[in-house]
């Protein structure tokens, strides 16, 4: 039987698709991210500026984005995101098993 794709090992550029597994993966809790979609409260997001054509990772709280960074690249994106959200203490002290 032929191993499923995995994006903790492959070397290729990251993608949401890829970011999405991964938090699958270590049992990130889909009500602490959001993925794609700009404003959803109290989670970390993570999505694409149409006006600055630019990637935003920021978190949400009450409609307010704090700490937010802009990426130029996806992949760039997508691993801060995942650095992002894995260093916080809430988020990671509450995986799913």
């Amino acid at each position: 039987m032929m191993d499923l794709y995995d994006p903790l090992i492959d070397n290729k550029n990251m993608d949401l698709s890829d970011l999405k597994f991964k938090l699958e993966k270590l049992g990130v809790k889909k009500r602490w991210y959001s993925l794609d979609e700009e404003f959803a409260d109290e989670a970390f997001c993570i999505h694409r500026s149409k006006e600055r054509e630019l990637w935003e990772v920021y978190y949400c709280e009450r409609g307010e984005k704090s700490n937010l960074r802009t990426f130029k690249s996806e992949d760039e994106a997508c691993e801060w995101f995942y650095h992002f959200i894995t260093s916080d203490h809430v988020v990671m002290s509450h995986l799913e098993k």
